[in-house]
Order: structure tokens, then C-alpha cells, then sequence
């Protein structure tokens, strides 16, 4: 891509929710050292699971029509419907599912980041398991996986709050959540460590 990517910001994004490990896929892939198909000497099949056209490369992933129409673009409406900011433009998008870029001077935030860091450990782990168990690739798997692993992660980080709250609240240091945690787009804390989770 030829968009300048500010990389100071990028290299600062630390993902909301999630953990090291699923942070991990997408930290590879901004290093450029994600290891794909194209790069392996022994694999029979170099070719991108989803669409059979072209090799399976760091960029093709991102930029495959399949994975982007079936797999990313769901993901993106779910942040629309939540009220994070994706880039307006479709010729952004390559370098937003890879660096979280916005443009040439932002990049997305926290919450979108966690996002984008289980989105691809996700589908990277599909494309492995497929790649060594000889199965056939369905999209569909690693997007319900990434699903399912951010609405685990986002309970957690509620219920963390409420074993915060619960701790203190009967000793003499009792305490309430303070406002800086308790609203975001995904979840809702209230003072007393209630939580809500974004209906979409």
C-alpha cells in the first residue's frame, strides 16, 4: 500500500480486553515476519485457501475479495453499529486491517484494535489448521471463533470490575469505578461495577 502509515501511533496501540497471545498474529503481520504460504519452501499449495486465485500472502490476505466480503466486512459493520470509526474510504481498508491506520495522521482505537488483533489470530489459526489437517478452509469457522472470543473478552473485562467493586466495597478503603473505565463503545461500567455490553 502506498498510503503513509504514521508508524510512532501504531507501534503505541495497545489493544483493549485481550490478551498478549491474542495480540500476537497481528503484532507478526505489522512486523512483516507473519509466516504464510508463499514463504514456505515444503507447502505443495501456495495459493490463498479462500479464493484459489492468487499465493497466499501477508498483503493477499488482507486485500482477497472472499476473506474481505465474508470474514472482514462483518467485522467492520459490527464496529459501525458500535460507533468506532473505520476509514470512510474503501481504498483505505487494505492498510486499516493491517496497521489500524485511519490516515496518514491517526490510527483506530483501543477497542477497535482488540478487534483487529482477534480477527486476525483467528484467521490465521483457521488457515494453519487447514493447511496442516488438509481440510477444506470455511470462512465461517474462524468468524464465529472471533465472535465468540471478543464477547468473552469483553465479559471479562466487566467482570473484573465487578470483582473489583466487591472486594472493596466491604472494607474500609471502599471504593467506586472511576468515570476514565467506564464508558466505551462495547461495554458500559457503571459506578458501582454494573456492566452492559453493546447490543450489537
Amino acid at each position: 500500500p502506498g498510503e503513509i502509515i504514521p508508524w510512532t501511533l501504531v507501534w503505541k496501540l495497545k489493544p483493549m480486553y485481550i490478551s498478549p497471545r491474542d495480540v500476537l498474529t497481528w503484532l507478526k503481520l505489522k512486523h512483516r515476519n507473519l509466516y504464510v504460504a508463499n514463504k514456505d519452501q515444503k507447502c505443495d499449495n501456495k495459493h490463498c485457501l479462500a479464493c484459489d486465485d492468487e499465493l497466499e500472502s501477508m498483503l493477499h490476505l488482507a486485500e482477497c475479495n472472499e476473506i474481505r466480503e465474508k470474514y472482514f466486512v462483518p467485522l467492520i459493520e459490527l464496529l459501525i453499529e458500535s460507533e468506532l470509526k473505520v476509514p470512510e474510504d474503501e481504498d483505505d481498508l487494505t492498510t486499516y486491517l493491517l496497521f489500524g491506520r485511519i490516515s496518514d495522521t491517526k490510527v483506530c482505537d483501543r477497542e477497535s484494535a482488540a478487534v483487529l488483533a482477534l480477527a486476525w489470530r483467528c484467521l490465521y489459526a483457521e488457515i494453519i489448521g487447514c493447511r496442516a489437517d488438509e481440510k477444506e478452509f470455511d470462512i465461517n469457522r474462524p468468524l464465529k471463533r472471533c465472535l465468540a472470543m471478543l464477547h468473552s473478552r469483553v465479559t471479562a473485562y466487566g467482570e473484573q470490575w465487578k470483582k473489583w467493586f466487591n472486594k472493596k466495597q466491604h472494607t474500609t478503603k471502599a471504593k467506586l469505578v472511576a468515570k476514565r473505565h467506564q464508558s466505551y463503545k462495547l461495554i458500559k461500567v457503571e459506578q458501582n461495577a454494573d456492566y452492559e455490553l453493546n447490543k450489537a
